[in-house]
């Protein structure tokens, strides 16, 4: 029996490598690794995510495409534990910084506003989703 790599903390693997360590199904939506209706993974950049290292940490959902959208959806009310692997700037790889808790809490209209003048694209922040490190 073959046994499954685990991804270790702190260290930096390939866009593909990431999706690698799951069974998983193809995707449209780049960020996110999954099986079925089920969120496996996290690949974020920190220059879409500003938050992603705050306590609780921010997950910035988009509001276009449709799908990124749906998909954070999924992430906010049918997750419960997501690993995340984070490009940081400037860098080519996604470090795996954890698994983390997916929190219930909901942004404010003044968290979203803040995350949207954030980002570095025009389609907006949809939701954010708080996740606690495990």
């Amino acid at each position: 029996m073959k046994t499954k790599k685990v991804p270790e903390v702190g260290v930096a693997y390939t866009y593909s490598d990431v999706a690698n360590f799951y069974d998983h199904d193809k995707n449209p939506v780049h960020y996110v690794v999954v099986k079925g209706h089920r969120i496996l993974a996290l690949r974020l950049r920190e220059d879409y995510n500003y938050d992603i290292f705050a306590v609780p940490a921010q997950v910035w959902v988009g509001e276009k495409p449709e799908a990124v959208k749906a998909w954070g959806n999924i992430l906010a009310y049918d997750t419960v534990c997501v690993d995340v692997f984070v490009k940081k700037r400037d860098k080519r790889y996604y470090t795996f910084v954890g698994a983390y808790e997916v929190l219930t809490r909901e942004a404010t209209q003044a968290e979203l506003a803040n995350a949207s003048e954030k980002v570095p694209h025009k389609r907006g922040v949809s939701r954010i989703v708080f996740l606690k490190k495990l």
